[in-house]
């Protein structure tokens, strides 16, 4: 490949080559400047970047087409950006007239929905601005390892809603479905930082594992101990539009959960992130979907689903997945699903499971259950115990009417 996708999949790829020293300090200095002055000409909520503008128009040519359909890297996705850096077109960050949604305007929706979350859980969180995150109320916590987690918005409750005793002590939104920028990350690492450490909990997605790598490395040169762990769980594809290698999508609840109890605990560094490591290495998803979402600054379906089809192994930003194929029980989607989760680790008779059904936003309670049961009676057959259940929309796609599912 190309362009600016050589180049970002060689920056995440240098700390697995011992013999190379990778960009900088001083070049990832300037490369944060250069990020967080484009985000400040802008509001947060209204363009979908994480990188200099300028590299769109490469980093799109050289991604590989899976699927012959609209996705994000489409230019309907992003019509406010140019081939000239830093140029914006605000005439479409207007709200399209014939989208349903409780919004007032695409550009806010970031800002006025943490401002809400911040009202209603003023005991528990707080939630800083320019740039956005949220910490837990009582931060920093002495003499305990912080974890730091982020993505794009739209997947809600993760991550903001996980941030608390227990779990996450921050957490950084970035606009909807879009990496935060690395000064989100860096700020929310020094915000929480204890003393005795912090960790980065990073989904598999280039923007993200690049931008908080870069956020790592500026902590670290103001003496912050930072560790990273990349989920990247899901079985349906590798190498998908988004990531080098698996993308990390349901593992990342648990690992929060997990690891933020060990965190508490009061645990090392070293042994949070080895506990975090174990998380992934033990956690595999698959997911699927019956609808699109429509994100606001597109104001239509991220791509076309006709009613008797479905997609499986779709990702949490409507990546294509393995397959479109006619619409199927919930018996068969279930076992569609399940069956390459089993094989891939592969999970055995006798081990023990905790099975997480997760709704994607737009699917109920009473078709997960359905779900749930079909899921459970799959894994009995086999042997494999399921002795923990996690069952609701704990990591969304705006409205997608979909199925994430995960053993651990």
């Amino acid at each position: 490949m190309g362009g600016r996708r050589t180049e970002a999949t060689s920056l995440l790829r240098h700390r697995k080559t011992p013999q190379s020293q990778g960009p900088s300090l001083a070049a990832k200095k300037a490369c944060f400047q250069t990020r967080k002055n484009v985000r400040n000409r802008i509001d947060i909520g209204s363009a979908a970047v994480t990188v200099p503008v300028g590299w769109f128009s490469q980093y799109q040519s050289a991604v590989p087409t899976q699927k012959k359909r609209p996705t994000f890297f489409d230019s309907t996705f992003f019509p406010f950006i140019d081939n000239n850096p830093g140029t914006l077109f605000s005439q479409h960050l207007l709200t399209p007239q014939n989208m349903k949604k409780l919004i007032n305007a695409p550009e806010n929706i970031v800002l006025e929905s943490i401002s809400g979350l911040a009202l209603a859980f003023s005991d528990l969180i707080k939630v800083h601005t320019n740039p956005n995150y949220i910490v837990r109320a009582d931060a920093p916590v002495k003499n305990k390892v912080a974890l730091v987690s982020g993505g794009g918005s739209g997947h809600e409750p993760m991550h903001g809603g996980f941030v608390g005793r227990g779990m996450l002590d921050a957490a950084c939104p970035g606009a909807v479905f879009t990496s935060p920028t690395p000064d989100q990350m860096f700020e929310a690492t020094k915000a929480v930082n204890g003393g005795k450490g912090v960790l980065h909990i990073v989904k598999n997605y280039t923007g993200d594992v690049m931008n908080f790598e870069m956020a790592a490395d500026l902590a670290k040169a103001e003496g912050i101990d930072v560790e990273a762990v990349v989920i990247d769980d899901d079985v349906a594809v590798k190498d998908s539009l988004w990531t080098a290698g698996r993308r990390g999508v349901g593992t990342t609840v648990l690992a929060e959960k997990i690891c933020g109890a060990a965190a508490e605990s009061g645990q090392s560094l070293k042994d949070v992130a080895a506990l975090c490591h174990q998380v992934n290495g033990n956690g595999r998803s698959m997911g699927m979907a019956l609808t699109s979402c429509t994100v606001p600054h597109v104001g239509k379906p991220t791509f076309d689903l006709p009613e008797d089809e479905m997609e499986i192994g779709i990702g949490i930003h409507g990546e294509p997945g393995r397959t479109r194929m006619k619409l199927k029980s919930a018996d068969e989607i279930t076992e569609l699903l399940l069956t390459p989760i089993v094989e891939d680790l592969p999970f055995k008779a006798g081990h023990e499971v905790l099975l997480f059904v997760n709704g994607m936003g737009g699917t109920p309670l009473i078709e997960l259950f359905v779900v749930y049961r079909k899921a459970h009676e799959i894994l009995t057959k086999a042997g494999i115990k399921v002795t923990r259940s996690l069952v609701g929309s704990y990591i969304t796609s705006l409205e997608m009417a979909a199925v994430l599912r995960l053993p651990f």
